[in-house]
């Protein structure tokens, strides 16, 4: 199995400190695409993340729409059974702006008045929320001691010259493993088996496109990308055992020049939406793509496709991050009641 999450997208990062000059500070040196939220009162901060409807709201959405519920597609035939997910709820999930304000990570000081980091912490030992501690040098040992009891996932000394920086680091590392707790990958043998050389490939894509949100969209390993615009863009994968049946699918049919195309690996195939399986060989013509062989491999072969023929209308919709960014009022605030995004 394949160790890194099926899908990925920015979320917002809870700060809990009680001097207001600390966060301000923080605010001026932290990435600007960083969707964060602060409190200076730490019991507002901990009802905040035990109670907020709209918080709540968003991780009961997301674990309705899990990423990973796949429909199995059997073609008719013993050598072809794959998983692929269910588009309506990544559709739901694409369009609702919720995605961005579930709380992955939460940034605490230790030393607070009437509920220090640590207490904080033990009340929400439950929560899936990760937890980073801030630290001074004399109550070093008590994060070791939360850390070695599983309640911190980290900590760091609040005066280090490097702290922002630190921060940055593991506020992603963090998330990353956040997302790898809400699901699991279904991907077939032949993608695991080139597990590296695809990880490679997905960071490639995703930098040049300049993607911030990822799904996978089916279990052989076929990839959504979503950029802050919310502009799109599929890593479609296939193995040449796919590319043969399909081509024999075709041959049947009497679609020859498809056959030989996906029989020459000069093109893939990457059905768009579920009802895009059903359709007939000569159908197929828009959705073949050119076939690139994936770097050290034998057996897999990809697609970039920029242009999303028959795109679901549902995703017209879609809330781009860059919207959130730049509707968000305050990096702070001191009312439990009145979070920022309310103001969108």
């Amino acid at each position: 199995m394949i160790k890194f999450p099926c899908f990925y997208h920015p979320a917002t990062v809870v700060f809990i400190d009680d001097h207001k000059s600390f966060l301000s500070a923080l605010k001026q040196r932290l990435p600007s695409n960083l969707l964060a939220l602060a409190f200076n009162d730490p019991i507002k901060g901990l009802e905040y993340i035990k109670n907020n409807v709209e918080n709540s709201a968003a991780i009961k959405y997301l674990e309705n729409t899990r990423i990973n519920e796949f429909q199995e597609h059997d073609f008719n035939s013993p050598k072809e059974s794959i998983y692929r997910l269910d588009w309506n709820k990544l559709s739901n999930i694409l369009v609702n702006k919720n995605r961005f304000f579930i709380n992955t990570v939460l940034v605490v000081d230790q030393m607070m008045p009437d509920l220090d980091g640590l207490q904080l912490c033990e009340k929400l030992n439950n929560n899936p929320i990760k937890k980073i501690m801030l630290t001074s040098n004399s109550d070093h040992e008590v994060a070791v001691n939360a850390f070695n009891r599983g309640l911190i996932d980290y900590f760091l000394l609040k005066d280090s010259p490097e702290l922002v920086q630190q921060l940055t680091y593991k506020i992603s590392e963090l998330q990353n493993e956040y997302f790898m707790s809400l699901c699991k990958s279904y991907l077939g043998d032949n993608i695991s088996n080139n597990k590296e050389k695809l990880i490679s490939l997905y960071e490639k894509v995703y930098a040049e496109t300049n993607s911030i949100e990822y799904y996978l969209l089916d279990s052989r390993g076929s990839m959504l990308f979503v950029d802050s615009n919310g502009n799109m863009t599929t890593l479609a994968i296939m193995s040449t055992d796919d590319m043969q049946i399909y081509a024999g699918i075709a041959e049947d049919q009497d679609e020859c020049e498809i056959a030989s195309k996906l029989a020459n690996k000069n093109s893939l195939i990457f059905f768009p939406t579920d009802l895009d399986y059903t359709k007939p060989a000569k159908e197929w013509s828009n959705m073949l793509h050119p076939a690139l062989k994936l770097a050290g491999s034998d057996n897999i072969y990809y697609s970039i496709i920029k242009e999303r023929k028959n795109e679901s209308d549902q995703l017209k919709g879609i809330t781009p991050y860059r919207d959130i960014l730049s509707s968000a009022k305050t990096f702070w605030y001191n009312s439990y009641q009145n979070p920022w995004w309310t103001l969108l």
